[in-house]
């Protein structure tokens, strides 16, 4: 059984405003609205999202890991940081924090879903009607872990 890390979601701020129309123009594969002052770019390496507020704010979707979260986020506030011209000054990355982590394993047998549902009815979650698998809100540590029959699971919300 192998756990994979799909999706890692981070934010943080930067010590300045951003001038998103500059960066637009400065930069490449990335689109700006003006109407809700949010630029958006996509990165390469590593393959990611970026959301760009003018107030500082940085949030980071898409990454595989946490260290190529950092990564990201460290090249983004240096490029915003070099296209400002604020080259001379020390620009940091304040409050960086991961959101959120998607994760996936899967059991090389199936799961019968409907005997763990009535086993654990506090902790769980299953309604045939509305959802594919079950879901168990777990408290220690915070995460929500989706149950499929399969033997597919996926654990969101870790941080």
């Amino acid at each position: 059984m192998t756990i994979s890390i799909n999706n890692v979601v981070c934010n943080y701020s930067l010590p300045m405003h951003v001038d998103l129309r500059k960066f637009a123009l400065n930069s490449w594969n990335c689109s700006y609205d003006r109407t809700g002052s949010i630029l958006t770019k996509q990165k390469r390496h590593p393959g990611c999202h970026v959301k760009v507020y003018n107030s500082g704010k940085v949030y980071i979707v898409g990454c595989k890991s946490e260290a190529a979260s950092r990564q990201a986020a460290r090249s983004v506030g240096r490029e915003i940081q070099k296209i400002m011209g604020k080259t001379d000054q020390k620009v940091c990355l304040r409050k960086f924090r991961i959101n959120n982590i998607l994760a996936t394993c899967k059991f090389p047998f199936g799961i019968l879903i409907d005997q763990v549902n009535r086993k654990y009815p506090k902790e769980t979650y299953y309604e045939p009607e509305l959802t594919v698998g079950l879901i168990w809100r777990m408290t220690e540590p915070k995460a929500s872990v989706r149950i499929h029959t399969t033997g597919t699971i996926v654990v969101t919300g870790g941080k």
